[in-house]
C-alpha cells in the first residue's frame, strides 16, 4: 500500500521532475513523484519503429553544447550516442531548386538577423512586432541594395526562425527572437533521448537502493486536479484522479511542480489537466501566465527502404513560395503592417505544397538508416498531428522531389511514418515555451523562480521546467538545471528547520 504522507511531492516525471526527485532523495528527503501519463519521461519520448530505429518525438538534441552540464554528464556515462548535425544546410525553392550561394541570399538573411538583434531587440514591449513585419521594414529600408530575387527569397529563408520555436512568423516576436541564440553546437542523440533519461533514473535507483520505484515512489496515471494548503497543519494536499476515476489524496510539506506553464494557464475546470489551487495562486504568478505562449514545433519521421536524397548535407530547408503581399508592399512603397497574431490559425484543409516552411534533418548521416526527420511549425504542425499520412503526404512529397532532384512520381512512399502529438497532448498543450509578439518571458521566469506568496509564503512550492530558465530555455538541460536550482532552496529550508 502506498504511503500517502511525504516530506516532498514532485508533480510530473519529465526530466525536471525526475532530477528534482533525485536531488531531494539523495539529501534524505522522503519524496513521492506523481505522473499523469501512463509512462515516464514527460516531453522526452523515445519510440522504437518496427525496424528497430529509436526516434524522439520530444527532445532530440543537446543544445548549447558550449556549456551543457547534462551533455557532459551523459558523455561521461558513455552510453549516449550523439551526432553533431551543424553541417551543410541546403536551401530549396520551388522554382529554383537548390539555391546556391551565387544568389547571395544568406548574407541578406544574416543582415536581417542583425536588424532583429540591433534594432528590434531594443524595442519596448509595447512596440514589439512580428518577425514578418520586421522583415517588411528591413526590405523597405534596404530595397535599393537588394536584387528582385533577394527580396523574394530572403524573407522566406528568414523563416528558419520558425524551426527554432514552432510558431509562424506572423506570431513570432522580432524583439524576443533576436536574443534567442544558443551557445555552441547542437548534438543529436542517435540512440534515443530515453537513454539520457534512463541514466538519471538509474541514479535514483542507486540512491534508493532498489529498482522497484514505479508503483511506490513513482506513481503513474495520477492526474492532479486540485492542490490545497491547510494553514493550521501546514500540510499541502495533492488530489489526484486515476484513469478509472479513482480519487486519491497525498500530503506533503513541500511541493515541486514541473507541470508545463501551458497547463497551468488552464482556467476551465472541465479541461483535462486543469489544476485548482486553494488558496489560488497569487496574481503575481497568474498575471504572468497571461503573458506567455506555447509553441507547436512538430516532428514527422519518414522511414524509407533506401536513401534517394543527397547524403552530403545535414539539413534541407524548403522555403515557402515568396509572399506576394510583401512584394506588392515593396513595389508600391505602401505603409502596410500585417496583423500580429497571438495564436496561429487552424488549417481546415490540407495546405498546398510550398506554402509552409519545412526543415528536413538527414538522420541517415548520424545513424546510417534511410530516415528523414521533418520539423514543422504551426499551423502545419496542428494539421499533421490531427490527420493521417494520406492527408499530409502531398505536402511533403513535392519538397522531397525537389531535394532529390527527381520527379514527384519517383519519390517512394515511406515504409513508416511517426509523428509527434504535443499540440493534442492534454498534459503538454504544446512543445515548449514560445515567444509571441508582446510576450513577457523574463518577467514570467522571475515570478515563478521567486514564487512569492504561494500559500503561506514560506517557499513550500517551487516551480521547475524548461520554461523557467534563461540559459537553456526550452531545452532538456535547461529543465534539468531548474530542478537543481529549486530543490536546493527546499533542501536549505529543511536543513534550517524554518518551517
Amino acid at each position: 500500500m502506498t504511503n500517502n504522507k511525504h516530506t516532498a511531492i514532485v508533480i510530473g516525471a519529465g526530466i525536471s521532475g525526475l532530477k528534482s526527485c533525485i536531488e531531494l532523495s539523495k539529501n534524505g528527503i522522503d519524496t513521492l513523484m506523481l505522473e499523469a501519463r501512463d509512462r515516464l519521461g514527460g516531453r522526452l519520448h523515445t519510440v522504437t519503429t518496427e525496424s528497430g530505429l529509436k526516434v524522439d518525438l520530444g527532445a532530440s538534441w543537446f543544445h548549447d553544447c558550449l556549456y551543457n552540464p547534462l551533455l557532459k554528464k551523459s558523455l561521461e556515462k558513455g552510453n549516449v550516442e550523439i551526432y553533431f548535425d551543424n553541417g551543410r544546410l541546403n536551401v530549396h525553392d520551388k522554382d529554383i531548386g537548390l539555391v546556391d550561394d551565387n544568389y547571395k541570399i544568406r548574407p541578406v538573411v544574416d543582415e536581417m538577423s542583425d536588424y532583429l538583434q540591433y534594432v528590434c531587440a531594443q524595442m519596448a514591449q509595447s512596440d514589439d512586432m512580428s518577425v514578418k513585419n520586421a522583415a517588411l521594414r528591413y526590405l523597405k529600408d534596404k530595397k535599393n541594395t537588394l536584387t528582385e530575387c533577394q527580396i523574394k527569397l530572403a524573407p522566406q529563408l528568414l523563416r528558419y526562425y520558425e524551426m527554432w520555436i514552432g510558431s509562424s512568423w506572423n506570431m513570432l516576436s522580432a524583439r524576443l527572437i533576436a536574443g534567442d541564440n544558443h551557445q555552441g553546437r547542437d548534438a543529436m542523440v542517435t540512440n534515443g533521448y530515453r537513454t539520457v533519461y534512463d541514466n538519471e533514473l538509474e541514479e535514483l535507483y542507486e540512491i534508493m537502493g532498489r529498482r522497484d520505484l514505479v508503483g511506490s515512489q513513482i506513481l503513474l496515471q495520477k492526474v492532479v486536479f486540485k492542490i490545497e494548503f491547510n494553514d493550521r497543519t501546514k500540510e499541502i494536499a495533492v488530489h489526484t484522479r486515476d484513469y478509472n476515476g479513482k480519487i486519491e489524496t497525498f500530503f506533503c510539506e513541500y511541493l515541486v511542480c514541473s507541470v508545463p506553464l501551458s497547463v497551468l494557464q488552464l482556467e476551465d475546470k472541465k479541461e483535462q489537466g486543469h489544476i485548482e489551487w486553494n488558496p489560488p495562486l497569487p496574481l503575481s504568478l497568474t498575471n504572468k501566465l497571461q503573458g506567455i505562449t506555447y509553441s507547436q514545433l512538430g516532428k514527422v519521421f519518414f522511414e524509407f527502404d533506401h536513401v534517394f536524397w543527397p547524403t552530403d548535407a545535414d539539413r534541407f530547408f524548403c522555403i515557402p513560395e515568396f509572399d506576394h503581399e510583401i512584394t506588392k508592399c515593396i513595389e508600391a512603397n505602401t505603409d502596410t503592417k500585417f496583423e500580429d497574431l497571438k495564436q496561429d490559425p487552424v488549417l481546415e484543409n490540407s495546405p498546398k505544397p510550398w506554402t509552409q516552411p519545412i526543415l528536413f534533418l538527414n538522420v541517415y548521416r548520424g545513424t546510417g538508416r534511410p530516415v528523414l526527420l521533418a520539423l514543422t511549425s504551426s499551423p502545419l504542425t496542428r494539421y499533421i498531428e490531427s490527420h493521417e499520412i494520406d492527408d499530409f503526404w502531398p505536402v511533403f512529397r513535392p519538397a522531397l522531389a525537389n531535394i532529390a532532384n527527381l520527379p514527384d512520381s519517383c519519390i517512394p512512399r515511406p515504409t513508416n511514418v511517426v509523428t509527434s502529438n504535443w499540440s493534442a497532448d492534454p498534459f503538454a498543450r504544446g512543445s515548449y515555451l514560445g515567444c509571441a509578439v508582446g510576450d513577457l518571458i523574463d518577467e514570467a521566469i522571475d515570478a515563478f523562480t521567486e514564487a512569492k506568496d504561494v500559500f503561506d509564503g514560506k517557499g513550500r512550492v517551487r516551480f521547475v521546467g524548461e520554461a523557467l530558465i534563461e540559459e537553456g530555455n526550452g531545452c532538456a538541460h535547461g529543465a534539468w538545471m531548474t530542478a537543481i536550482r529549486e530543490t536546493e532552496k527546499i533542501i536549505k529550508a529543511i536543513n534550517r528547520g524554518k518551517l
